[in-house]
């Protein structure tokens, strides 16, 4: 393992390319509908393109904000380790920070579907029942080294815990 004292942990580039093409997929997809239903609701040719282009027009603008949220959402989801604490830092305009003590981890879980065993990439699950939650580390380039780390990381916290004896 790296004797680093700090590792930083991005979502895999995939998932922001997965979300990129879904959401333009959507949007393909309304305009699709919107023509379908305008053809079938107006029947005068002319008035259609004037809808259809207004409509263009909106799509577009929702379009490209949509696109630099997802964009902004993926570049601000940063997962901090070190051999203490693990931090979750997610959010754009209001920033979440949630910061666990390694000691309270007690399992290790990876989840990856059929596109993250293709593309490298899935989600890892931390089960802290001394917190009453699982710690969710979502679309990360290989979640098995990243587990592997992390239980590194368990077992040193472990070593370093002082564990008081009964006399």
């Amino acid at each position: 393992m790296q004797n680093s004292e700090y590792q930083i942990v991005r979502m895999s580039p995939w998932i922001l390319l997965y979300r990129l093409l879904l959401a333009e997929l959507l949007f393909v997809a309304s305009l699709f509908i919107f023509k379908y239903l305008s053809e079938v609701v107006i029947n005068n040719p002319e008035t259609w393109i004037e809808a259809l282009g207004i409509w263009i027009l909106m799509a577009q603008g929702i379009e490209i904000i949509v696109l630099v949220c997802i964009c902004f959402v993926w570049s601000n989801t940063i997962y901090g380790f070190s051999k203490k604490t693990i931090t979750k830092k997610t959010g754009v305009l209001m920033i979440n920070q949630n910061t666990y003590n390694t000691s309270n981890i007690e399992s290790v879980k990876v989840k990856q579907r059929l596109f993250g065993v293709l593309f490298k990439f899935g989600s890892v699950y931390l089960s802290a029942p001394t917190l009453k939650e699982t710690v969710v580390i979502k679309g990360v380039s290989n979640p098995r080294a990243l587990a592997e780390k992390i239980e590194y990381y368990m077992e040193e916290s472990a070593k370093n815990t002082i564990v008081p004896v009964k006399v």
